[in-house]
């Protein structure tokens, strides 16, 4: 019976470890701070790259010609040993005075946008990275149908050769005219050789004055969402509740983009701000509600701890709310959902006034934290870790702004004050973190362990091979719930795990040699 217990309590204990699956990478600040700069107020990251917003920034790249909240950005490179570089620092060719010129950034393969809402209609850029590495900007563009403080470009989101533009105080309807203050829309441009295009204005369908249509949006693929978190109605256009929030399901179809859904919270209520930020790849979608205040059972009400929604498109086309998620320790004011990424089957939510660490102690004030969430094998979406920064300190605003690519998470922290050493404090200067996974993807080919043992593939189908073993190894395979599923030995003439009996989904090779224990989180796929 003891026996029992005892790897009961293994099996729990490997899964919490190997939960644990994010670690911070580096903590990246401007190579300029300054006070007030806000660097980290909008961030993205696709690959080895990622670029930071800094919309309160004054200076241009030599660090001269202040103009005043005229922004810029940063971008940032992976090296071949891990660590993440500045690489260079991008700002508008016309820049000027409150352009606010990175208040918003996405970054796609070779392509940059970045927002500058308050450049008079509002404005984005395009920066493309060439041959050798440098990324210029190849082009300025603005609204067919700008008219003066339209805020276009107060959100952006790049995908391949499309991207969208959010302008959430635009007022006309799709083909001009019929005027509604502040109801929004928001604008897609696809690449044609290089030169990118309005190829489509979205409104919502069910369009009304001050619903901010716009105010956050994402695209991936031939899907866009756009986040309404002022609007009103369900989805019948009927049960009016004050803030309650929608977002709307564009899709491109035949080369022409069409509203297909309006979607809302299964439990919308009022002031709830569902739509306030969106995210969306594949199936999947992720809608941010950070003012709404019961847990996923739709119980236990405390105000403004915030929550977050997951929808999938079915087969049909339709899409469905398959589940509600809530950080393990809610709290009042967290305002979990403020920020929201998905990339694939991971998805991180970000709660900048939460007050805790990982390990719910250290109450600051409105340090920030941000959730990292993992669809298992029974498509449960499961928090598999609360991330805060390693310099934690109060009002940093950490996870303000989120974002998720594969096995890289990028957090920013606006209002955080001090360089990546932890001195020279500038108030306001902002600073971003890079984590990265520790097991599943970090690399898709294989994983070096630290005694040099080398499992690959990752994903793997059928068969995980071991190599670098100096001696017979034991092995253990636990499924992403800690149940043990499989064991075995391992020796230098047998270095070959049969997977190809397991169902699609994450597990957890146990691997033990020279009392020491090795965790390995991989993907078996089909």
């Amino acid at each position: 019976m003891k026996g029992k217990i005892l790897l009961l309590i293994f099996c729990i204990l490997v899964f919490k470890i190997n939960a644990q699956t994010w670690a911070e990478a580096t903590k990246i600040v401007s190579s300029d701070r300054s006070t007030n700069d806000e660097f980290g107020f909008s961030v993205s990251i696709s690959g080895n790259y990622a670029i930071v917003g800094e919309p309160f920034g004054d200076e241009d790249v030599s660090g001269n010609n202040g103009m005043g909240s005229a922004g810029c950005a940063y971008i940032f490179e992976r090296d071949t040993n891990g660590g993440w570089m500045q690489v260079q620092k991008i700002v508008a060719s016309d820049r000027s005075s409150n352009d606010h010129f990175g208040t918003s950034v996405s970054i796609s393969g070779d392509y940059a946008i970045v927002g500058a809402p308050e450049h008079v209609a509002g404005a984005v850029y395009v920066f493309k990275r060439d041959g050798t590495g440098n990324w210029a900007e190849t082009q300025k563009v603005e609204a067919n149908d700008a008219t003066n403080n339209d805020l276009f470009g107060f959100s952006v989101s790049i995908s391949g050769d499309n991207f969208i533009v959010g302008a959430y105080n635009e007022e006309e309807s799709e083909f001009g005219g019929a005027n509604l203050y502040e109801a929004g829309s928001a604008y897609i441009f696809s690449n044609s050789g290089g030169v990118w295009t309005q190829t489509k204005k979205l409104v919502a369908s069910d369009r009304a004055e001050d619903d901010w249509f716009g105010f956050s949006v994402a695209i991936d693929g031939d899907y866009a969402i756009v986040g309404v978190h002022r609007e009103e109605e369900d989805v019948a256009g009927s049960n009016n509740l004050q803030w309650a929030g929608s977002a709307y399901i564009f899709e491109k179809a035949s080369g022409a983009w069409a509203q297909t859904q309006k979607i809302v919270a299964l439990d919308r209520a009022e002031d709830d701000e569902f739509g306030y930020a969106v995210s969306i790849s594949g199936n999947y979608a992720l809608i941010g509600a950070r003012s709404e205040e019961e847990d996923e059972n739709n119980m236990n009400n405390i105000s403004s701890s915030g929550s977050a929604y997951i929808f999938e498109r079915a087969t049909s086309g339709n899409w469905s709310q398959v589940q509600k998620v809530v950080p393990s320790d809610r709290a009042l004011g967290d305002v979990f959902g403020h920020s929201v990424s998905i990339s694939n089957n991971k998805a991180i939510v970000g709660a900048y006034k939460e007050d805790e660490d990982a390990s719910g102690n250290n109450t600051l004030t409105n340090p920030g934290s941000a959730y990292v969430f993992e669809k298992d094998i029974n498509d449960n979406w499961v928090e598999t870790q609360k991330l805060v920064a390693s310099d934690r300190e109060g009002q940093d605003s950490f996870a303000t702004t989120v974002a998720i690519s594969d096995s890289f998470v990028i957090v920013g922290a606006h209002q955080e004050d001090d360089d990546v050493q932890g001195n020279n404090g500038l108030n306001g200067a902002g600073s971003a973190y890079i984590f990265e996974s520790s097991g599943s993807l970090s690399n898709p080919d294989y994983m070096l362990l630290s005694d040099k043992i080398k499992i690959h593939p990752n994903p793997a189908s059928s068969k995980l091979f071991i190599e670098q073993l100096k001696n017979k190894s034991e092995y253990k395979i636990f499924d992403a719930t800690g149940k043990q599923i499989s064991f075995g030995n391992l020796s230098k003439a047998n270095k070959a795990i049969d997977i190809s009996n397991l169902k699609t989904g994450f597990y957890i090779l146990n691997l033990k040699q020279n009392k020491k224990i090795f965790n390995f989180k991989f993907l078996k796929k089909i």
